[in-house]
């Protein structure tokens, strides 16, 4: 019989980092088109595939959209949409290809992606307000999740946020930057980012409410943006931000089944005369 863990290693240092590599050489053949919109399509187009091709089924994943409520409130546009699959899309015109634009609604959407080339301090803090436009989550959806759903108050973090880029500035100075960010913009919680990833590099996890644990059994404090990163420049230390990234989402799409979706208040917010 084969070593029980050599599956599990060759995920992590054959497929995923696989992955990471060909998405770090994707941002350098992308470079060869003049037009800085087109080098931005591809990369968006190549991170929605390996979304679709990984995530679960309930998961429908949509290029380029924005988030509104049913005040009216709506986001800037958000470069990938992760959408459940019991909610209303509206992405009638050219919906079938992969630059159609879609509204989604705050209660169907399960994460919120900003897509960067390189993450320097300017577009990171353009991330940031970017993804703090989404409106937040109606505190009453809560009446609507199966009340024996343990951690259903997270539902009101929704959709999670996330910045992806494929290359940046040291995770040092990411931090540094995030953290003066917030100290400067005072908002709730749920409006900041909830994961940060640079490709074949590090990614920043911002812990929730009552902690967490390391993976050796240390304690994390809520509240703080834990670093995941490579202290020794691992070859194999991409494979870690990629799938703890589809984790993440992945998390989200548990709360689906437990949801009763309901678009009457949206329908009698509507002036039909």
């Amino acid at each position: 019989m084969a070593k029980k863990d050599g599956i599990l290693n060759k995920i992590g240092s054959v497929y995923f980092q696989g992955i990471a590599n060909e998405l770090s050489n994707t941002k350098t053949i992308s470079s060869i088109f003049p037009n800085i919109s087109d080098i931005g399509d591809v990369r968006e187009n190549i991170l929605v595939k390996f979304l679709k091709l990984h995530l679960p089924n309930r998961c429908a994943v949509a290029r380029g959209g924005f988030i509104f409520d049913t005040e009216g409130n709506i986001s800037n546009q958000i470069d990938i949409l992760v959408i459940n699959d019991f909610s209303l899309r509206l992405a009638y015109f050219d919906q079938h290809s992969e630059n159609s634009k879609n509204i989604q609604s705050i209660e169907g959407c399960l994460a919120a992606i900003t897509v960067k080339s390189t993450l320097n301090k300017s577009e990171l803090e353009d991330s940031l307000k970017n993804l703090a436009s989404i409106p937040k989550m109606p505190e009453d959806m809560l009446d609507s999740i199966n009340p024996q759903l343990n951690n259903r108050a997270e539902y009101l973090n929704f959709p999670r946020k996330v910045i992806f880029a494929y290359s940046g500035q040291s995770i040092t100075k990411t931090l540094a930057q995030v953290n003066n960010f917030y100290n400067k913009n005072s908002m709730e919680d749920r409006q900041k980012v909830d994961l940060i990833v640079v490709n074949n590099a590090y990614c920043l996890q911002r812990i929730y409410k009552g902690g967490g644990v390391t993976r050796d059994g240390s304690k994390i404090a809520e509240g703080i943006f834990h670093p995941m990163y490579s202290d020794n420049n691992s070859e194999n230390f991409g494979a870690l931000p990629l799938l703890w990234f589809l984790m993440k989402i992945q998390e989200t799409s548990l709360f689906t089944p437990h949801i009763l979706f309901n678009y009457q208040k949206y329908f009698d917010s509507i002036n039909f005369h």
